[in-house]
């Protein structure tokens, strides 16, 4: 079973996620199952979950489907389209102030106001920009709903009433911040958008920068946050933002003057750094062996070979005739590698492979040209979650919940 998204809770304690085999699961509090209900695509969204306990969610089949507490089918709404691949919905609905529920699909930039009751349309929008909603709309206390679009740099302000463009601002326009020219001319913002307690907006596009807004559509400040990108945000009660992106740091961020208050590092591997040989141990008494052939062989404790692969048989053309460097640090499961060029290669790099210490898998290779150093891709893109207690949670490539 391979879950994509984060789990919802219900206001009964219930958990519900959905699942990459097309079916949404509900737990109780214990885990035990409660119930499943199939669609016809992957699910790749959170589901939204109502007051009432009723759930909400969207399939890669263009439907979305609300369901009681119990799981029975109370209605379904697909996507007015000719083209199934246009109406497949990747993003959580979000449930508005009114109760209605907004949705849309990642191939169309229409965003439909739903009646939570039969699933009627009760409006929907006709100009937004973009090629699609790769994000979940967010709703203000006043109930405007703010809203990005796929390959568009502008942050949206809905009116609740009908869907009208209460004002739109391009956060990429070069009059407002410095940007970097070799930057694509088109930015999506994967990440919906964060609201502050003052009502501030911060947006994350797939470049280095967070924006944050004011309620009235005016620029309030420009933060570049180190060399990552697509950053997910959470916002705590006092308006500090939490930004977690691919260069392994969650940067916490004040929210007057966007001023980077502290940074919290993921692991840096810097060359050599914690490479430490061609033989390594882990906890459970297991041994990796590596041969500049790029070939690593796991033997357990009675020296029984448990798996062998060769690195270079999953790197393409013309980095299939690397050489292994260095094995690393054994942690959560994971084993380290570093391979690199060989010795006089025109354009020499260096890889970190990410491999599962159970089976051998690869599950990630890190690309650096020689010279540079390397950050290992350390954190999610799910946003942090921050508690009651005030506590910030976040999980990380390799399958790890941090606090």
């Amino acid at each position: 079973l391979e879950l994509i998204e984060t789990p919802s809770v219900g206001p009964d304690g219930s958990v519900y996620l959905g699942a990459k085999n097309g079916k949404l699961y509900a737990l109780d509090k214990q885990g035990q199952l409660r119930w499943t209900h199939n669609t016809g695509g992957i699910v790749y969204c959170s589901p939204a979950v109502a007051d009432d306990g009723k759930v909400f969610f969207g399939s890669q089949d263009g439907t979305l489907y609300a369901l009681g507490p119990d799981g029975s089918e109370l209605w379904r709404f697909t996507v007015p389209t000719a083209s199934q691949t246009a109406v497949a919905m990747q993003v959580s609905p979000t449930i508005g102030r009114d109760g209605n529920i907004y949705i849309g699909s990642l191939f169309r930039p229409v965003l439909y106001a739903l009646n939570p009751n039969d699933g009627s349309i009760v409006w929907q929008t006709q100009s937004l920009g973009g090629a699609g909603i790769c994000t979940s709309p967010v709703v203000a206390d006043n109930g405007t709903i703010y809203l990005n679009t796929k390959d568009d740099t502008h942050l949206l302000a809905l009116n609740p009433a009908d869907g009208t463009v209460f004002w739109s601002i391009d956060l990429r326009d070069p009059a407002i911040g410095p940007f970097d020219p070799a930057d694509p001319d088109t930015f999506s913002a994967w990440n919906p958008p964060a609201l502050g307690p003052d009502g501030t907006i911060y947006v994350s596009f797939d470049d280095s920068y967070i924006r944050a807004v004011t309620p009235n559509g005016a620029l309030k400040w420009i933060t570049r946050l180190g060399m990552g990108e697509g950053f997910s945000l959470t916002v705590d009660a006092v308006g500090r933002i939490y930004a977690a992106g691919e260069d392994s740091s969650i940067y916490v961020l004040e929210p007057q003057e966007g001023r980077v208050a502290s940074v919290l590092n993921g692991i840096f591997y810097n060359i050599p750094g914690l490479f430490t040989g061609m033989e390594v141990s882990g906890m459970d008494g297991r041994r990796y062996v590596g041969q500049t052939n790029t070939s690593i062989t796991a033997f357990d404790p009675n020296d029984n070979i448990k798996w062998q692969i060769n690195l270079n048989s999953t790197f393409s053309y013309p980095y299939n005739n690397s050489v292994l460097l260095s094995l690393g640090m054994v942690e959560n499961g994971v084993l380290y590698a570093l391979a690199g060029s060989p010795s006089g290669a025109a354009d020499p790099i260096k890889r970190i492979c990410i491999i599962d210490t159970q089976t051998g898998q690869i599950f990630d290779i890190i690309e650096r040209q020689v010279g540079s150093s390397f950050v290992a891709q350390k954190t999610s893109m799910s946003s942090p979650v921050i508690a009651g207690n005030g506590l910030l949670y976040f999980t990380d490539f390799h399958r790890t919940v941090s606090a």
